[in-house]
């Protein structure tokens, strides 16, 4: 860095000599003055954000979050040697809306007697191809209300996908398979996009389908909560399937 091109073009010698020297050939270096009004590059840092999750009640008429930045506030002033890393800046708050202690317990005790319970295996049909080999699911494409995952392999990568269903795989899988073979539906999920993407690079690809868990799809007039969309861990209705690159 140099104040003036004088001072530039008397130093560069030097610098010219040592990367010759390091195999550089027909090398001049040249002088780039500043214009004034041209803003210096700062350095762009994330910022580390610390988040605190109280569990939301409607039963405490506390204003929880203003109680506890006035507690960052008392005990971490700005002479305190921690003040840089706790401060409202840094830290963010969000109530918890999950489910209670009390739900968990519950609902894990029911689904153990459900299993000591359980009645006699009916005749009901677990899958209506007409052959097995045929089954997208292995033999398992009438389960209903599940969270699955699509592994789509080619020759370098592997990518996976991730969706939900109310209703029977079956059902949802005929959507998915229209979105591959009619190009109008191309956008439709993640998956077609890509699936497409590898049909006009002309690469081969092999596309397999598996249960990742059962849950229970939100009923009207129930708790509130869809267990599917919580169990898939990024409600549907908030976000669209995605894309997954693993490696």
């Amino acid at each position: 860095i140099s104040s003036s091109e004088e001072i530039f073009n008397e130093s560069k010698q030097a610098y010219e000599e040592c990367l010759q020297r390091s195999g550089y050939t027909n090398v001049e270096l040249k002088y780039r003055p500043t214009s004034e009004g041209e803003p210096r590059s700062r350095r762009k840092r994330t910022r580390n954000i610390l988040w605190y999750n109280p569990p939301w009640s409607e039963s405490v008429a506390t204003n929880i979050g203003k109680q506890f930045f006035r507690l960052i506030d008392r005990n971490f002033p700005s002479d305190h040697r921690y003040r840089k890393f706790i401060n409202r800046n840094c830290i963010k708050l969000s109530y918890s809306c999950m489910e209670n202690m009390r739900s968990i317990i519950t609902k894990h005790n029911v689904s153990l007697l459900k299993k000591h319970n359980a009645p006699a295996p009916t005749n009901e049909r677990s899958c209506n191809c007409r052959t097995g080999t045929e089954c997208p699911l292995e033999g398992k494409c009438l389960t209903k209300s599940i969270v699955y995952e699509a592994t789509l392999k080619t020759s370098e990568d592997t990518f996976t996908y991730v969706g939900l269903t109310g209703d029977t795989f079956k059902a949802r899988y005929s959507t998915h398979k229209s979105s591959f073979t009619h190009e109008k539906y191309r956008t439709a999920t993640a998956l077609s996009q890509k699936i497409w993407e590898l049909k006009e690079s002309s690469t081969d690809y092999t596309l397999t389908w598996s249960i990742l868990k059962k849950a229970h799809a939100y009923k009207g007039g129930g708790k509130g909560k869809c267990d599917l969309c919580l169990t898939e861990s990024k409600c549907r209705h908030q976000r669209k399937f995605t894309l997954i690159r693993t490696k």
